[in-house]
């Protein structure tokens, strides 16, 4: 998505039917969900317009849309590994919003080097700092315990604690 997309409302004219819109952004939900991790957090900011959006988040849309088709064949690849280690990255932004001030955590857990669940989303609350910002989100992705029971169910046992890496 291009920088700036969301910063000016005022620039672009509205939307008199934002059908399109709404059913872009759902496929395009559904898409980052399944197997496009990188298209998640420009489809979660285009999201937060879906009731009001300007033609250039329409044009956003489509533009993620084209690219997630052009990318069609790329795959996710799960490879096997002896050293598979549970690793997270965590981040946040703090009051990226300009309407709510509230922040965007993401993060991505890794086994092996390779990614197996990520999120990017709207911080429920408004951080009042961006400490605080990032310790949501990393609160929000400790929440994902349920990847050990997944490793053991696979019969990869995860013994040692995960590895977590924020930058705060």
């Amino acid at each position: 998505m291009e920088v700036g997309v969301l910063k000016d409302k005022e620039d672009s004219e509205p939307l008199e039917n934002n059908k399109k819109h709404r059913t872009g952004i759902q496929k395009l939900f559904y898409i980052s969900n399944i197997s496009r991790p990188y298209i998640s957090s420009a489809v979660g900011r285009l999201h937060r317009r879906v009731d009001s959006p300007a033609k250039k988040n329409l044009n956003a849309v489509k533009r993620i849309g084209q690219y997630s088709k052009r990318t069609a064949d790329f795959e996710l690849l799960l490879l096997a590994c002896k050293d598979a280690k549970l690793i997270g990255y965590m981040d946040a932004n703090w009051a990226e919003d300009q309407k709510d001030r509230k922040s965007t955590s993401c993060y991505a857990f890794f086994n092996g080097g390779e990614v197996i669940t990520w999120m990017s989303r709207k911080q429920s609350i408004a951080a009042s700092s961006s400490t605080e910002a990032e310790y949501i989100s990393v609160a929000q992705a400790c929440q994902e315990v349920w990847l050990h029971k997944l490793l053991e169910d696979f019969k990869i046992n995860e013994a040692k604690p995960t590895i977590m890496y924020e930058d705060n």
